[in-house]
């Protein structure tokens, strides 16, 4: 297998694993916060964060290692607009991301204490579980729209 071909299958494979563990992440987040009693809530935001931190932070570091790799060996200069636009999606994307991870971290907090203190989730939980799922529509817009970009390569 070829150098190219060694870090384009890297690069769709972190691409892959962001996009798979942010569906995921969410998915299991949002069922347990609707659904789940105090313990079920910990217990799937912890599997959540550790998830983020073994797939979801190692391919966000090799997304742009590889992209711009896979640019310059292909001759694509900054002046592709995909490329552009791509870069600037991925920016905005970690925007909104790094807060919902942090915000994980303090939902967890807070449902493991409750758990452990036998008491009811406080006010607090319910506000950053609204806008954490409110700020997972633009992270997932923006990441379907950098998919297409990749894929599709549009000139404009």
């Amino acid at each position: 297998m070829s150098a190219y071909l060694l870090v384009k299958y890297l690069h769709v494979l972190s691409a892959i694993l962001l996009l798979g563990t942010a569906i995921g992440s969410t998915f299991y987040v949002a069922c347990a916060n609707r659904w789940g009693d105090v313990a079920t809530r910990a217990f799937v935001t912890r599997l959540v964060i550790v998830a983020d931190l073994v797939f979801t932070v190692p391919a966000i570091v090799l997304q742009p290692v590889t992209g711009a790799w896979l640019a310059k060996t292909a001759g694509w200069g900054m002046q592709a607009g995909w490329l552009r636009g791509a870069l600037l999606l991925y920016l905005l994307v970690g925007v909104f991301w790094t807060p919902k991870f942090l915000m994980q971290i303090r939902m967890y907090k807070l449902a493991h204490a409750a758990t452990h203190a036998g008491a009811r989730l406080p006010p607090a939980h319910s506000r950053w579980a609204r806008l954490w799922a409110w700020l997972s529509y633009p992270s997932f817009a923006g990441a379907f729209a950098i998919l297409y970009l990749m894929v599709a390569k549009p000139d404009f």
